[in-house]
Parts: C-alpha cells; structure tokens; sequence
C-alpha cells in the first residue's frame, strides 16, 4: 500500500497513515466498499473481515496507537478516512 490518497482541495496523506475506511452503509454494501478499497489501492484482508454494524462497515488498515492522534476525514459521500497525525497541519 503505498501512494497518496486526497482528502481535499490540494491535500494528501500517505496511504500508510490511514488506520481505518469507513463505509456509510446507506451508501455502501459491503461488496461496494471491497471494490472501493481495491481501487484505491487499500486491503480489506487486514482482519478475517470487516467490523460491521449497523450503520458502518470498518476496513482496518492497522492497529490503533496509543498515545498517537487521529483525524476523521470524509472524503467522498459516506466514505471516512481515520488518519495517524503526522502532520499536525492537516
């Protein structure tokens, strides 16, 4: 997994400080969000399969930090990135 992924007008992240893709599930089934991660070059085999609930379907891309800071970022129509801060200027 390696790239930039956006998450605005004139920003990037490195794919490898995204912990998590959420996927609204008014939005998404969960075929949906497989194609979603595989085209853009995330993995949904991190653990035997995606955390869903009700409202939510959560492709892990690693485990959390302790002691390290997130942001949730949405970019696009129910699709959420959570991002390690390594750039408190995101």
């Amino acid at each position: 997994m390696s790239g930039y992924i956006k998450i605005g007008a004139g920003q990037a992240v490195p794919k490898e400080s995204v912990q998590s893709v959420i996927f609204n599930r008014k939005y998404f089934t969960e075929e949906e969000s497989k194609k979603w991660m595989h085209s853009h070059g995330f993995r949904t085999n991190y653990k035997p399969k995606p955390h869903i609930t009700t409202n939510f379907i959560r492709y892990r891309q690693f485990e959390p930090i302790h002691g390290v800071r997130y942001i949730t970022k949405m970019v696009g129509r129910g699709i959420e990135l959570i991002i390690k801060l390594n750039n408190p200027s995101i």
